[in-house]
């Protein structure tokens, strides 16, 4: 005896909507409402209909008998809404209907046009012109726009617009489209088509990628890409002291670069980056940490306090999940006792609240400096004043580490800003005494101090670094040619003299064309009178002889010895104005390059040292010379230690230890996404 009773039919009464003969014409219409789209089973003159699916055959039965059971499921539900439509199925709802109606079940519009499904899947795009100078002026808004892309192409929206149907379709004209799945929020979607102030982009970014997983962000020709998923840390929000000196203080999630409030109005779980530099959108997923840990140190604080303090005074505390509201005496030995410990393990805010317990923060200090200009760094003495108090600035970076604040004459704990504070920490070294700042920091510590600090400061190296500015307007001499630089090339050389008259090292990173070597062919030419030193070129085997060509093209006057082959002589070398040789052969007769002093060491397609531990890279640190240029398409093709091991080379003491490095600027712009060291 077979036992199938799960499978029996169950027969529940449903409303009739109208009835129709068997196997009658039945038409599906795609109507809208205030709720969206929903779909209607009508005759020829578009009156309701209430088919039997069994006298049907084939994707219309299955249709049938599925719309049928849908309704029945909404005819037997409460709903709470009072103008609740049980005799409509909602496509957002039941989008599974669709994926019936594509099998060749004919579907028309309100107006009983026929509607069609696109052949293959598709997406919705959120298109972001780039920013940009529009006569002068810095773009400060931008705008929104949803686009449909089917097949690689933009499908024209204009007329007949577009209608999100449910999270996985859309209505643009007469064709429905399938679209990456965007979440059950997708009705939102239209919300960001508006326009936005470049300092809200990041949230609004963080918005469109968390609310519609399915949806592409354009940002002009950038790339989208795929990064490591970013860790929120714990933070400590002080939401507000009342009249009686209690304090609300809140556990909270914190993902670098955004607001608490933010971050407690909206549920963020994805990020996008957008990486100027390299020209790529970076989505990140955020992974938060679980807040318990910190729950239960805070509150083991409060109780351990109020237990030393006794029933004296206001000594209570009350906590609902994350939330504490703390009487004011227990607040202000909680905060006296713990803020240290809560500036090491939380980021802080509305420290601006902790006032009334002698707890002050301060956003930007006073800074002041006397540095002695060195070859490649500045030393002296520094002065930071905080609250009309002045300290010495090896003093105060001293008391941040040991406890996170500055204790004042009048006894108020002070609270500098975080990321001031770490500027200061990455920008300044000390030996104890003495600060040292890098010369090619000297742009960001401008940040720090005003100009007429920073002009009376460090006038020589301000002058170097404000002339960059005003290169275009130089007018170097320009040495005899066979050809004509372009404009651009014009500048670049203008560029290369300004590096080679302040002896700094320095980069050309043009794009293959462009003409990056006759740039530095005619820098050669500009300099032969300068020294009896011969220049050296490295370069990669394939572009040995292309360089020989190209510097008796344009410039014969300069004699070429190619160091390659049975040609590996030094003293004849040493009698021509370029010696060209490769990577490979500088390894093999690394003994013999380290003697020789060179006017100018030029390193092609420089990204061949682009790691430190590498023979090549030790090679060429070996090598003595006066001037040091580097010429590549591809400056950095992975990450920033790549940039380390070139200007190690360029500028030897730009940087510290690749470890340094790492710690300065590696991690902080690559992990952490500081924008305040780019």
């Amino acid at each position: 005896m077979l036992n199938f009773k799960s499978l029996k039919r169950q027969h529940q009464a449903l409303p009739l909507r109208g009835i129709s003969g068997p196997a009658s014409q039945v038409y599906i219409r795609l109507e809208f409402d205030e709720r969206g789209a929903y779909l209607r089973l009508t005759d020829k003159k578009f009156r309701d209909v209430n088919p039997d699916y069994r006298a049907y055959a084939g994707a219309l039965r299955e249709f049938i008998r599925t719309f049928d059971a849908i309704l029945k499921r909404q005819f037997l539900q409460f709903d709470w809404e009072e103008n609740a439509q049980k005799d409509r199925v909602y496509v957002g709802e039941h989008d599974e209907l669709l994926d019936v109606l594509k099998d060749k079940i004919a579907l028309m519009d309100e107006r009983g046009r026929p509607l069609s499904f696109a052949p293959r899947p598709s997406h919705l795009e959120l298109a972001l012109p780039p920013t940009k100078r529009e006569k002068g002026r810095e773009v400060k808004v931008i705008s929104g726009r949803l686009r449909l892309i089917s097949e690689g192409r933009e499908i024209d929206t204009a007329h007949g617009g577009l209608k999100l149907l449910s999270e996985r379709y859309v209505l643009a004209g007469t064709t429905i489209y399938e679209v990456s799945p965007l979440g059950e929020n997708y009705r939102n979607l239209p919300l960001f088509q508006t326009k936005i102030g470049l300092h809200d982009l990041r949230n609004y970014l963080a918005l469109a990628t968390s609310f519609f997983r399915g949806l592409h962000i354009s940002f002009g020709a950038y790339e989208t890409i795929v990064g490591p998923p970013i860790m929120a840390a714990p933070g400590i929000l002080f939401e507000d002291v009342d009249t009686l000196h209690a304090l609300r203080l809140s556990l909270i999630s914190v993902i670098p670069g955004f607001s608490p409030e933010f971050l407690q109005d909206y549920e963020i779980s994805r990020v996008a980056e957008i990486d100027d530099f390299e020209g790529k959108i970076i989505l990140r997923d955020v992974i938060e940490q679980d807040l318990n840990s910190s729950v239960k140190y805070v509150r083991g604080a409060l109780t351990r306090y109020r237990k030393e303090m006794g029933a004296k005074g206001q000594t209570d505390f009350f906590q609902e999940g994350s939330l504490f509201v703390v009487e004011g005496d227990l607040a202000s030995v909680f905060l006296y006792g713990e803020l240290e410990t809560m500036l090491e393990r939380f980021t802080l805010f509305g420290t601006e609240k902790l006032n009334a317990y002698k707890i002050r923060p301060v956003s930007a200090p006073r800074l002041s400096l006397r540095l002695q200009h060195g070859i490649d760094f500045l030393e002296g003495e520094g002065n930071i004043e905080v609250e009309g108090e002045t300290f010495s600035l090896v003093d105060l970076l001293g008391r941040y580490r040991k406890q996170g604040y500055i204790t004042l004459n009048d006894g108020t704990s002070v609270i500098i800003e975080r990321n001031y504070i770490q500027r200061l920490q990455r920008l300044f070294e000390s030996d104890g005494k003495r600060i040292r700042l890098s010369f090619f920091d000297l742009p960001l510590v401008e940040e720090l101090i005003d100009e007429k600090t920073s002009a009376a400061s460090f006038p020589k190296v301000r002058e170097i670094f404000t002339g960059f500015n005003r290169i275009d307007e130089t007018r170097p001499r320009l040495p005899r040619i066979n050809g004509t630089l372009r404009p651009y090339q014009k500048y670049g050389y203008k560029w290369l003299r300004y590096l080679h008259k302040h002896r700094l090292g320095g980069c050309l990173a043009d794009d293959m064309g462009l003409g990056k070597t006759l740039q530095a062919i005619v820098l050669l030419a500009a300099v032969r009178e300068e020294s009896p030193k011969p220049s050296l070129i490295i370069m990669p085997r394939t572009l040995l002889f292309n360089w020989e060509l190209e510097i008796q093209r344009f410039c014969p006057q300069l004699s070429v010895y190619v160091w390659s082959g049975a040609n590996r002589d030094m003293a004849k070398a040493r009698e021509h104005d370029v010696i060209l040789t490769t990577y490979g052969m500088l390894r093999t007769g690394i003994e013999t390059f380290r003697k020789e002093d060179f006017y100018f060491v030029i390193l092609d397609e420089s990204q061949a040292i682009k790691n430190i531990y590498s023979q090549t890279s030790k090679a060429v640190m070996l090598l003595k010379s006066e001037h040091r240029l580097a010429l590549s398409g591809t400056p950095i093709e992975n990450n920033l230690g790549e940039l380390y091991s070139l200007f190690r080379f360029l500028n030897p003491g730009m940087f510290k230890s690749a470890r340094e490095f790492k710690r300065r600027y590696g991690d902080p712009i690559q992990r952490q996404h500081d924008e305040t060291i780019t």
